[in-house]
């Protein structure tokens, strides 16, 4: 671990601390990756911040819910309709987390925004009423 961390291999920190459960470095790791916006062969970046989302939805939900927001936006800026589609699946995360801390307005306040935001997007618009949202 001391040799990944000196080379700053945050990758395969990242996916090694998911594999330990180790949520806070799982975080830390990942934002190091992404911010120096490293790549592997092995390297998946959708399924790698999932990975850390699921990791940290019980000890870290805020942090789950920030990670799954940012890949709901990414999956509807792919402007594709299995896109949308993976965009509700990640948002109706984000709103079983926000029910469960009780921040039910919270959510509300995010869906609106996405909803005003996204008003031209007709296929969008039909698959967040498919996924109960």
């Amino acid at each position: 671990m001391q040799e990944l961390e000196k080379e700053k291999n945050f990758v395969l920190l990242t996916q090694i601390y998911v594999e330990e459960g180790r949520v806070d470095d799982a975080l830390a790791a990942l934002t190091q990756a992404e911010k120096t916006k490293q790549r592997s062969y092995y390297f998946e970046p959708t399924g790698l911040r999932l990975s850390v989302a699921r990791l940290a939805e019980e000890t870290r939900p805020a942090a789950a819910i920030e990670i799954y927001r940012a890949q709901a936006q990414q999956e509807i800026a792919g402007r594709q309709r299995d896109s949308y589609a993976s965009a509700a699946r990640h948002l109706q995360q984000v709103k079983r987390l926000y029910a469960r801390l009780g921040e039910n307005a919270r959510w509300d306040a995010l869906i609106a925004q996405i909803r005003q935001e996204n008003s031209r997007l007709r296929a969008l618009k039909e698959e967040l009423p498919k996924a109960g949202l």
